[in-house]
């Protein structure tokens, strides 16, 4: 581990993100409290909001909103990273972490990708002592995916 990452680093992967929907009608709330701090690699926990954030948009249509919210409790931090998009079934969110898989919709839609990205996701989060997990969303309906992470360094 070598740092720090903070809520400055995860406002700048959205506004990224946010540039690469230029022109579509996609909506980016975001809740990241100033004072939420993590220890480990800000790249690679920045990768993972990259990859999330990117997924999502992907399968944005016109009117989706992608909410990405931080919260903490107690010695852990959680990013959720929410959509207005489809909802994933049950089956294909369990291995939605699983290397190579993509789901059919996926194939069908001609969605980018060979299947890695949130399989990457889940490797970096774990070597940070978290977890990654997928639901859905009452409110907002659509996919939610949740980051939880040590705000503490590993050491101590």
């Amino acid at each position: 581990m070598t740092g720090a990452c903070c809520a400055r680093r995860w406002r700048a992967t959205v506004a990224t993100i946010r540039n690469r929907s230029a022109g579509r009608d996609v909506t980016f709330d975001i809740d990241v409290p100033d004072e939420t701090i993590l220890w480990g690699d800000s790249r690679r926990l920045a990768q993972v909001t990259d990859e999330l954030l990117a997924n999502d948009l992907d399968w944005a249509d016109d009117g989706t909103r992608i909410i990405v919210t931080v919260s903490t409790d107690g010695p852990a931090a959680q990013l959720t990273v929410s959509n207005t998009g489809p909802v994933i079934p049950a089956a294909e969110r369990e291995r939605l972490f699983q290397r190579f898989f993509r789901t059919p919709s996926a194939i069908s839609h001609a969605i980018p990708g060979a299947g890695l990205g949130l399989s990457l996701a889940r490797v970096i989060v774990e070597q940070h002592g978290g977890t990654i997990t997928a639901g859905t969303g009452d409110e907002p309906p659509g996919t939610t995916i949740t980051v939880r992470l040590p705000t503490e360094r590993p050491d101590k």
